[in-house]
């Protein structure tokens, strides 16, 4: 299992964030989530790749495990760029080493490489978090 990391920076002073929204539990959520970030990411000049990946990920394990609806927060720090995604789900994602027959499981792959992310519990649910790895501020 991941180790389950803080969901915010020690000083959240420091990170200025870009906008939220919550999304209801539809299907087309997770690509108006995807929009979303990317339009804050062109705002501020961040590089959309790996970020749009991400949350695609993020966002489709909320609308799934989550119970439906989910709520999406960014944020920026220098050079770096940071997605909270909170669902209704108490399930901490964990890495899994699924089968080549199996269909699901993969995605916390996805974020273990190209971000460094984690998970921690709230009341009524479980915030998602990611910061990529990949792509300096401005680049």
């Amino acid at each position: 299992m991941h180790a389950v990391r803080a969901a915010r920076c020690e000083s959240p002073g420091r990170w200025e964030e870009l906008g939220s929204r919550e999304f209801p539990g539809l299907p087309q959520s997770v690509r108006e989530a995807r929009r979303f970030v990317a339009n804050l990411c062109a705002t501020v000049g961040y590089p959309l790749e790996p970020v749009d990946l991400l949350i695609s990920e993020v966002a489709t394990n909320a609308l799934i495990h989550g119970g439906g609806g989910f709520a999406v927060r960014c944020f920026r720090m220098k050079d770096r760029f940071r997605v909270e995604v909170d669902d209704r789900s108490y399930r901490i994602p964990y890495l899994r080493h699924p089968g080549a027959d199996e269909v699901h499981g993969r995605g916390v792959r996805l974020l273990d490489k190209l971000a460094e992310w984690g998970a921690v519990l709230r009341k009524g649910g479980k915030t998602v978090y990611f910061e990529p790895r990949e792509g300096p501020w401005g680049a």
